[in-house]
């Protein structure tokens, strides 16, 4: 009996093995043919959402709030229309009933209320990118009624009214949220939230929301708004009738940006390549591939599965690289501010095991030798939504990656574009990192520069679409390794050009510190250089100038020294960086100068700090120190406090420093924030320093520009500083919308009119007179701006560079010129050259995000 039973036991397993190994077999890619169901979900307002927004709104005065659900969770608050005194003085007031207790945050930041003004349209953007983020109310409101329908993750209908009303998107509105939830350093919404707007000014009321609650139930005794529906969200699941047939993960991806199974449950099967289990962020789920795949470039045979805490803690045993499972779930496309998602795989009710230590797909390589060719010229050359697309483009960027999403891949001889993060700040270390890499011989040879970085080419659209970032991430190799630790990136030091060993990880597409989106390398190793750095490279390593004043030669030059304050420990590395790099110029613009106690709002005495006399004082000491010239004095109008942008509390502005011993400086006047420096009849300055038209309103929130005269050998020179506008609130380069729009541009191009107008009018007075306009223009010189403020005046000696040495800055790894120096024709007479020195952008350990530019000219 016991050899019977053994033996059936045997045969059984055998038996299960065998049908387990039919069923591993390749996918079947057939047309599918799918019966659907639809299963809603339906979240509205709620009583106690209706009531602290009623509160908020009559208290304060303002035109709309915002309060968010995380704050109402576990909420029941059951009131009727007819509630005496006694009923609120009870339940209210004196927060007898728990119900209402559960009301009153006891953390005092989460009870916080700030104001702020919003546009229609970012309110719009505001609460579409937190609903979808959430599929349900995020955002409870007053003030408007948003009525919101998403099927799996897109938004099929939207509508949003103002008691009853259109809407208007353009006007301006003041609104009320909780400081905790979405503000970050007084930038709203902030980061925490993900979007992509321009910083707004907010006011902190000192208010709390609980406070308001009670002093508006005092006076108030209707409350026929508890039930008002001011917030719907509902959700649109579908699901397929045949639960037994495997969906293979290509066929779920398909050849277009977007799945056309987009909110279907439905089985799949595949290989997990990497995990995550991030309770910080609450972030959990794992990447799977196909086994096998299809062979067809347009399709991606990878998904990533995203999971709630309860659900991976469940299948944490089963979720480990190598496993090969099966997946029951809905079909999401996961949005980013940018339009573009990420195909995945959630509300998962099952996870089978169905193979364990499988060996993993072979991975896609990338670089020189390999099948797929990497585009190196364009993003995208789709002109709309590219989610529209009826297939992906694998010429251009966008598509070509996208057809590679969540897969396995290997990027052969990475070499280093740039860097975020991590100790990229020689004096700050973060705790994210972020490298950019282009895989070696895939880039236009004329857009490598010196240092064997990639320079962005404006004028033919190319932004480098090749660029891929390793990124500081919390997915996991098969010995529960976290690859993107710091720790990850040996010694965590690299330089542009650096070239790394072979890397192979996981391609996505995730949302990145801004809110954007950009295509990650998830890399399943440790990252390390082939000549791998210890430390930095020290400043004395690093370029100097060639470009030196002497008796017949001036200097001049613009550096943007990134919030520099007087107590800063940066001060003396940037004086080190101006006498022995920069070789003590005669005359340097700064730009990010800051006040003398920083980012602080106050002083000691509880009055508010603009002036920087002890941050520019304090850096001419240490140039001294440094062995730089002796003899710089400073030039400063202060700003209007806190009204003209940058880091708050800071009140950057545009400031400079002269060598009195080698320039000579009359000053006349005492100009002040809105003190246009003017003319006479000869073309000089009436106030010197003074200001570029301060008071125009389009300067309202930027620097205002700085004007100032000097002499050199009996030569009078027109020297105007400039920082215009950044480029916030654009859209990204990696988005749906394309080609991008460039919101921001319009301010600049205005900007620049108004500058170009003053030189004109010194021009018409004296054609002779010799101008340097110069600064951070956070703009390209082949872009709108740079060309209206040049008009046919003025020439940008950037563009006299060779093409590879023109940039200042770089972003995503891409090296570009933001900062410039622009001069009259008459200057053209007397040799101008120019040289950037790529001091920071070409290193990590960096002072400041920007490039110093200096010019030299002959005067006989």
């Amino acid at each position: 009996m016991k050899i019977f039973n053994k033996f059936f036991l045997m045969l059984s397993l055998l038996l299960f093995l065998i049908s387990c190994n039919k069923d591993l077999s390749p996918l079947s890619n057939d047309k599918l043919e799918l019966n659907l169901n639809n299963n809603n979900s339906e979240y509205t307002s709620t009583p106690a959402a209706n009531l602290i927004t009623e509160a908020i709104k009559n208290e304060l005065g303002v035109d709309i709030v915002f309060y968010p659900e995380s704050n109402l969770k576990n909420i029941s608050l059951n009131l009727n229309l007819d509630l005496t005194k006694t009923d609120i003085n009870e339940r209210l007031i004196n927060k007898t009933s728990n119900d209402i207790k559960s009301l009153y945050d006891t953390t005092t930041n989460k009870d916080l209320i700030c104001i702020s003004y919003m546009s229609g349209s970012k309110i719009k953007d505001f609460i579409k990118e937190r609903t979808l983020k959430n599929n349900a109310i995020d955002i409870h409101t007053n003030g408007i009624e948003y009525d919101i329908t998403i099927k799996g993750g897109e938004v099929q209908n939207y509508n949003i009214s103002r008691n009853g009303r259109t809407f208007d998107l353009d006007k301006q509105y003041k609104v009320a949220f909780i400081y905790y939830e979405y503000d970050y350093k007084s930038s709203f919404p902030g980061y925490y939230y993900g979007n992509k707007f321009n910083y707004l000014k907010v006011q902190k009321t000192e208010k709390k929301a609980s406070e308001l609650v009670i002093n508006y139930l005092k006076k108030s005794n209707k409350y026929n708004f508890l039930n008002k529906i001011n917030s719907k969200v509902k959700v649109i699941d579908s699901t397929t009738s045949d639960k037994n047939k495997i969906i293979p993960i290509y066929s779920i991806q398909g050849e277009k940006y977007k799945s056309d199974l987009i909110g279907i449950n439905l089985k799949t099967r595949g290989i997990i390549t990497a995990y995550t289990a991030d309770s910080y962020n609450n972030n959990y789920g794992f990447y799977m591939q196909d086994k096998y795949g299809d062979n067809n470039n347009y399709t991606s045979d990878a998904i990533y599965v995203k999971l709630d805490k309860t659900t991976y803690n469940k299948y944490s045993l089963i979720i480990k690289v190598g496993n090969l499972v099966e997946v029951e779930g809905k079909v999401e496309e996961t949005n980013t501010g940018t339009g573009l998602t990420r195909t995945s795989l959630t509300s998962v009710n099952k996870i089978i095991l169905r193979e364990k230590d499988v060996a993993l797909p072979s991975p896609v390589e990338l670089g020189e030798g390999s099948d797929r060719i990497i585009p190196n010229r364009h993003i995208s050359t789709y002109k709309g939504n590219v989610n529209q697309s009826l297939k992906l483009n694998l010429n251009d960027g966008i598509g070509f990656w996208e057809s590679l999403e969540g897969m396995l891949v290997k990027v052969k001889k990475p070499i280093v574009t740039g860097a975020k993060g991590g100790k990229n700040d020689a004096l700050e270390s973060k705790g994210y990192f972020n490298l950019y890499v282009r895989a070696n011989n895939t880039s236009n040879d004329y857009q490598v520069t010196p240092s064997n970085g990639l320079i962005i080419d404006v004028e033919k659209n190319d932004y480098n679409p090749e660029i891929l970032r390793l990124v500081n991430h919390v997915y996991y190799n098969k010995d529960g390794v976290k690859p993107g630790d710091a720790s990850s990136f040996k010694n965590g030091i690299f330089n542009v050009g650096d070239e790394l060993e072979d890397i192979t990880g996981i391609l996505a597409f995730n949302v990145n510190t801004f809110g954007d989106g950009e295509y990650d390398l998830l890399f399943n190793d440790y990252i390390t250089a082939k000549n791998p750095r210890t430390s930095y490279t020290p400043l004395s390593d690093r370029p100097k100038a060639t470009l030196v004043g002497d008796a017949n030669h001036l200097t001049i030059a613009t550096f943007n020294v990134e919030n520099m304050y007087a107590t800063h420990e940066k001060i003396p590395y940037i004086a080190e960086i101006i006498a022995q790099n920069m070789k003590s110029p005669d005359i340097i613009v700064f730009t990010e100068i800051q006040d003398n106690n920083g980012p602080d709002n106050y002083g000691e005495d509880g009055s508010p700090v603009v002036d920087a006399d002890q941050t520019l004082t304090n850096l001419i000491n240490n140039i001294e120190s440094k062995g730089g010239a002796t003899d710089y004095k400073y030039i400063n109008i202060n700003p209007l406090a806190y009204l003209e942008g940058g880091e708050p509390g800071g009140n950057i502005r545009v400031a400079a420093i002269y060598r009195d011993t080698r320039v000579e400086f009359n000053k006349r006047g005492n100009a002040g924030s809105l003190d246009h420096a003017g003319l006479d009849k000869n073309g000089d300055l009436l106030l010197n320093p003074g200001r570029i038209y301060p008071q125009e309103p389009i300067f309202k929130g930027t620097r205002r520009s700085l004007a100032m005269e000097f002499y050199f050998k009996n030569n009078k020179i027109l020297v105007f500083g400039n920082h215009l506008n950044s480029k916030g609130g654009d859209d990204p380069l990696w988005g749906a919308k394309q080609p991008v729009v460039l919101s921001s541009e319009a301010k600049r191009i205005k900007l620049a009119k108004i500058i170009h107008r003053f030189v004109q009018e010194v021009l018409s007075k004296d054609e002779n007179k010799n101008i340097v306009v110069l600064g951070d223009f956070n703009e390209f010189y082949a872009a709108n701006p740079i060309k209206v403020l040049k008009g046919n005046i003025l020439t940008n000696l950037i563009e006299t560079l060779p093409f590879n040495k023109r940039y200042s800055y770089n972003f995503q790894g891409n090296a570009q010129a933001i900062d410039h120096i622009l001069i009259s024709k008459n200057l053209k007479n007397h040799s101008p050259e120019i040289e950037i020195l790529p001091i920071n952008t070409d290193y990590m350990g960096q002072y400041s995000d920007h490039n110093p530019v200096i010019s030299r000219y002959e005067f006989k």
